[in-house]
C-alpha cells in the first residue's frame, strides 16, 4: 500500500510540475472517464463472464474404498479435493465445474461426485493425497469403467480436459 501511495503521489507531483493545476484536473477527469467506460462495459458484458450457476451438485464425502465399488457397478466417479482457502480450487469451480458443459455433464445419472474438503486439516484426505503422490490441492480425478485406475487431471482444469476424461471413463 505504501509503494502504491508513493507512486500515485509522484504521478500527481509530476503532472502538476509539468502541466500545472490544469493538467492535474484533466488527468483526474480522464481517469474518472476511463473508470466509467470500464464500468459500463463490465455491466453490459457481465452475462459473458458472470457465472449464474450455483453449486447444487450432489457432492458426497470422499471415500477411497467406495470408488472401486462404484466403478464396478458401471458408474463414473469425479473426485474433487478442494478447500475454501485454495484460490486455484475456487478458480477451477467458477471457471470450469460450475459452467456448462461441465456442470451439466457432472449431473449425469452414471456419475458419482466425491469431494474431499481440506479446508480444515483432515487426516483421511491427507492420506488420500499421499496415496496419490500429491502434497497439495487442487486435486481432481476421474474414474470409470474406461478408467478403472483413474485419471489425474491437471491442477488448472479446462472444460475440454474434464469432458474428455469423463468421456474416456465411460467406455
Amino acid at each position: 500500500m505504501g509503494l502504491a501511495s508513493l507512486l500515485v503521489a509522484l504521478a500527481i507531483w509530476s503532472l502538476v510540475r509539468q502541466y500545472g493545476l490544469r493538467g492535474l484536473i484533466f488527468g483526474f477527469a480522464g481517469l474518472v472517464l476511463l473508470g466509467a467506460v470500464g464500468g459500463i462495459a463490465a455491466f453490459f458484458t457481465q452475462s459473458h463472464w458472470v457465472s449464474p450457476v450455483k453449486d447444487e451438485l450432489n457432492w458426497q464425502p470422499l471415500d477411497a474404498d467406495r470408488i472401486a465399488q462404484e466403478v464396478a457397478a458401471g458408474k463414473r466417479v469425479f473426485v474433487d479435493v478442494t478447500a475454501d482457502w485454495c484460490i486455484t480450487c475456487q478458480a477451477n469451480k467458477v471457471g470450469v465445474t460450475l459452467r456448462d458443459p461441465v456442470y451439466s455433464a457432472l449431473q449425469d445419472d452414471d456419475i458419482v461426485l466425491m469431494r474431499g474438503d481440506w479446508t480444515r486439516p483432515d487426516s483421511a484426505i491427507t492420506d488420500y493425497l499421499h496415496a496419490n503422490h500429491r502434497a497439495g490441492i487442487p486435486f481432481n480425478q476421474v474414474f470409470g469403467p474406461g478408467l478403472p485406475q483413474g485419471k489425474d487431471l491437471e491442477v488448472l482444469l479446462t472444460t475440454n480436459k474434464v469432458i474428455s476424461a469423463l468421456d474416456e471413463a465411460k467406455q
